[in-house]
């Protein structure tokens, strides 16, 4: 059995002691000496970092589109927000990749009222790695509205017919009826939302879920509403047909050209088209007409894309729109005006002395160049330059405006008596 010497026990705590705090000092003195190598490790990494993917500063290639945050609730914004312009910092491998969705844009609108308004654009970067360092501008013109619900027919609007030997039938939607809102100004001119269809490719019963889009009743869309549902379930029974025929296209014209203007001619072409249909609808149709063709007011010539009006039930073969070329000439016509000559040439201290107190003057042009015609601005003169007294006939010359030309002056000849 071991026994310690006397006195044994104390001299081994001390050693133990000693040994303890020779480790500690060892270990305290490893640990700065760790630290001091990670934070040399990250500062290098930092460096060479640097070094091989530099920060760049510049301007985002693209334009960021501004979202309007809390709008007030009985208002709507009209029009749209310009985009602004960014310009960031991002390493230098990370430009190619960054795009509008880079940062967020957005213009809070909490607390302003009804009209036209300023407010600052407020721009947040999606990654952390992109600092956002200036926006261009700093603030945006908004435009508030009042907040308008309508509720607007629902329309279908045939963009092009069955393939051949098919025809189409009355088409079944719903819902029938659908709530347009948005900035009063735009809603009030929305007259309906119509679902375009396409059943160029339909054989059978036609059944899709179309996007609805707000239109005006003169045809073009308004942006700026939205529409509620914003879809329509469409069908279309399709049957098929195998009569077919070719029909001649007459051009549909209303309205009249401006005063002095006329219609000269309307070209369709092509001249006819094939159509497929019922035997008993095709066998009385000799033409089709246009959609209507506006020529109102119209003072010059011009070429329409327009679709064809077909009975219900019929359907155009291979196209459902004609070029209708509209050739609008000035009305030509003739007017008479009484001048009175002018003597020119006269030598001084001679007299002269016509034997006509007015020359009738007849003139030809186009209607509105004759009716701003006056008799003012034509002028007649006879030249008596050279001669010495006596009497003489002489031809007396017109001088008319532009596009207006003579037709006859009389009388062709005049008197003159020289003093």
């Amino acid at each position: 059995m071991f026994e310690a010497p006397p006195g044994g026990g104390r001299r081994v705590a001390r050693e133990v002691r000693r040994a303890s705090l020779g480790f500690l000092g060892q270990f305290g003195q490893n640990m700065s000496l760790g630290a001091l190598a990670l934070g040399l490790s990250i500062f290098l990494w930092v460096f060479i970092s640097n070094e091989q993917n530099p920060p760049r500063a510049g301007i985002l290639p693209v334009r960021i589109p501004v979202q309007p945050v809390n709008v007030p609730q009985d208002l709507d914004l009209l029009g749209r927000i310009e985009p602004v312009v960014v310009r960031v910092s991002a390493p230098t491998d990370l430009w190619g990749q960054m795009n509008e969705s880079t940062v967020e844009a957005t213009v809070d609108l909490d607390g302003m009222k009804e009209g036209e308004g300023e407010a600052p654009v407020r721009v947040q970067s999606r990654d952390a790695r992109v600092k956002v360092l200036e926006v261009i501008p700093t603030r945006v013109r908004v435009e508030l509205d009042v907040l308008r619900r309508q509720v607007v027919p629902v329309q279908i609007n045939f963009q092009q017919g069955p393939p051949l030997g098919f025809a189409s039938e009355q088409p079944r939607f719903d819902p029938e009826q659908v709530i347009v809102q948005g900035p009063e100004r735009l809603v009030a001119a929305v007259s309906a939302a119509v679902a375009d269809v396409n059943l160029s490719t339909a054989r059978s019963l036609f059944r899709q879920s179309l996007q609805l889009v707000p239109r005006a009743s003169r045809g073009y869309d308004i942006s700026g509403v939205r529409v509620e549902p914003h879809t329509v379930v469409v069908e279309v029974p399709i049957t098929r047909q195998i009569n077919y025929v070719s029909v001649a296209v007459a051009p549909e014209l209303r309205g009249s050209p401006s005063p002095g203007y006329w219609v000269a001619e309307a070209r369709v072409s092509p001249l006819t088209v094939a159509v497929v249909g019922p035997q008993d609808v095709l066998q009385p149709l000799g033409a089709v007409k246009t959609q209507p063709i506006d020529v109102g007011l119209a003072t010059a010539s011009f070429s329409r894309i327009i679709g064809l009006d077909l009975p219900l039930g019929v359907n155009a073969v291979d196209r459902n729109q004609v070029q209708v070329d509209v050739v609008i000439r000035p009305v030509s016509g003739t007017a008479v005006f009484q001048v009175a000559p002018q003597l020119v040439g006269v030598p001084p201290g001679f007299s002269a002395q016509l034997d006509v107190p007015a020359v009738s003057v007849v003139v030809a042009g186009e209607g509105p160049s004759l009716r701003e015609l006056t008799a003012d601005k034509i002028t007649v003169t006879v030249n008596a330059g050279g001669r010495s007294p006596g009497i003489y006939v002489l031809v007396p010359q017109v001088v008319l405006p532009p596009n207006i030309r003579l037709v006859r002056a009389t009388p062709e000849q005049v008197g003159i008596t020289i003093r």
